[in-house]
């Protein structure tokens, strides 16, 4: 695995701990974890790209409105 694909599947790990978070306090923990890991990521001279994660979610199926992965329209189920 590259390390470009690393980088992408863990993100996209990261968005779906986000996305399937059942409580507004796991929604809140998860994003800061995504937040502080994709700064990580830049400061150590990395790169993301944001709209790759929404298209990886549009291939899946998923039409929702979405900002680099995480769905703007998140609701707690619990």
């Amino acid at each position: 695995m590259t390390t470009k694909t690393a980088l992408h599947h863990t993100h996209m790990v990261m968005i779906f701990n986000v996305n399937n978070a059942a409580t507004e306090l796991e929604h809140h923990e998860a994003i800061l974890q995504l937040e502080g890991w994709r700064r990580g990521v830049r400061d150590a001279g990395g790169h993301l790209d944001p709209s790759a994660a929404d298209m990886d979610l549009l291939e899946r199926g998923h039409g929702r409105p979405m900002c680099a992965g995480v769905f703007l329209d998140w609701k707690p189920t619990k």
